[in-house]
């Protein structure tokens, strides 16, 4: 799939390039209702990147992706975070160590596991309130910490991709001709609060819609980067991705 993405949009390979050459790097986030296929495909993105270099593969506490990955030949790439300090600690080990890839399950979690790093808890959401005697806002800093994670994960491999959970989102960022928001009816977005829903679109290369068919009694797979009004998508191409792309059933896929 990715060399295809690169020959239809025109872009250079980065099989080319050297990984240190590599300034942004790729990463691309999956976005997708549950058993739509999201972790089986970065277990094959991390398959194929491992005859490359060396991968990793970071798992959040509370998704059970590793069983996925069993039996694709990754051999010990398997790393599971509880808190955000863990992250950070994987985030300083792997800089600098020559990573070619690295997939992670999920942005949903490694949010939740932020929020418990600000508001000490995983269990309310962030609060916010103006205007009393004891103001408050827990939104700023669990934002910001969320989007510097994001950052971060790019520090450790040129390559990744991160899976996300489905949900529908309502954004007013749009604006009449008279200047005042305009809400949009629902969007499909990652399933994470707040602005994240929107924002964490633009910290990836490629973010797209994943689902399964079964309209013939065999399951089908597709991954769709294209331009859509109730989807979130995004893509850095020279040459836009108008169509879904079909998901092989077994390996192959990236």
């Amino acid at each position: 799939m990715f060399n295809y993405l690169l020959n239809q949009s025109g872009a250079i390979s980065l099989f080319d390039l050297d990984a240190p050459t590599l300034v942004d790097g790729w990463w691309t986030l999956l976005i997708g209702d549950r058993n739509s296929g999201k972790t089986h495909l970065i277990g094959d993105f991390l398959r194929e990147e491992s005859k490359y270099g060396p991968v990793v593969y970071i798992n959040c506490k509370g998704e059970g992706g590793a069983d996925v990955l069993k039996g694709m030949g990754l051999g010990k790439v398997y790393y599971r975070i509880e808190t955000f300090a863990d992250f950070m600690e994987l985030v300083n080990m792997f800089q600098g160590k020559g990573i070619r890839a690295a997939g992670v399950d999920s942005l949903p979690i490694l949010s939740e596991l932020v929020a418990s790093s600000v508001i000490g808890t995983g269990s309310r959401m962030p609060e916010a309130s103006f205007g009393k005697e004891n103001e408050k806002n827990e939104w700023t800093p669990y934002h910001f910490k969320t989007f510097r994670a994001l950052k971060l994960l790019r520090t450790i491999a040129p390559l990744g991709m991160v899976s996300a959970s489905a949900d529908v989102s309502v954004s007013n960022v749009a604006r009449t001709a008279a200047g005042a928001p305009k809400k949009f009816g629902g969007k499909v977005t990652p399933n994470v609060p707040g602005k994240q829903a929107f924002d964490s679109v633009g910290y990836f290369d490629m973010a797209g819609y994943m689902y399964a068919e079964n309209d013939t009694g065999k399951v089908e797979r597709y991954l769709d980067f294209s331009t859509h009004q109730h989807v979130v998508t995004r893509q850095r191409l020279p040459k836009e991705i108008t169509k879904e792309l079909a998901i092989p059933r077994d390996i192959g896929g990236w």
